[in-house]
């Protein structure tokens, strides 16, 4: 989707059987500093380990202002309950090769209990109208990532992993894709 399209689109609000995807608002604020805060969730992340409430409220700003730009970042929520548990978000449009790439979080509480697969799988649904390919990277030594994509009908891609290794030697990053089906 190209910025003129999404500007003139709501925010896509997906729903599944437990949960519901929302567009990120000033009141997860403190979820999103838990979140991003959290020891076990930053341990596959390369990113600062915590967060400022005016950190997150500029965090907020950028990413909504992103959704111009074609990127997607979901508050993951318990239906009946809109406290932030977790993210979901498509990001890194490649119009020419109708690609993106598929990023996720979820505190630990919520870990195990099948809840990132289901917010995966709707959102490769979503995903998979408008485009070819998803991409997602995880680093080598995270099996859950690794599992949980691998459940979801990601294989390991040797071409961009090749491509990164060759961009950025020494990286320990897994490259995963999915191709749409046509």
């Amino acid at each position: 989707m190209n910025k003129s399209q999404s500007q003139l689109v709501k925010f896509p609000i997906l729903t599944t059987r437990h949960l519901i995807l929302r567009q990120l608002a000033e009141d997860d604020i403190p979820g999103l500093i838990d979140l991003r805060s959290d020891e076990q969730v930053n341990r596959y992340l390369n990113r600062p380990k915590s967060m400022t409430a005016e950190e997150a409220n500029a965090f907020i700003k950028k990413i909504n202002d992103g959704f111009n730009k074609g990127w997607y970042y979901w508050v993951i929520s318990l239906k009946g309950d809109q406290k932030l548990i977790g993210t979901i978000c498509l990001w890194n449009f490649d119009d020419a090769n109708k690609s993106i790439e598929i990023g996720y979080e979820l505190m630990p509480a919520f870990q195990g209990q099948g809840l990132m697969h289901e917010a995966l799988a709707e959102v490769i649904a979503f995903a998979t109208l408008h485009l070819k390919l998803i991409i997602a990277h995880t680093l080598s030594e995270n099996e859950r990532s690794k599992n949980l994509l691998e459940r979801s009908g990601f294989t390991v891609d040797p071409v961009l992993a090749e491509k990164l290794l060759t961009e950025e030697p020494g990286n320990t990053e897994v490259v995963y894709s999915l191709l749409a089906p046509i």
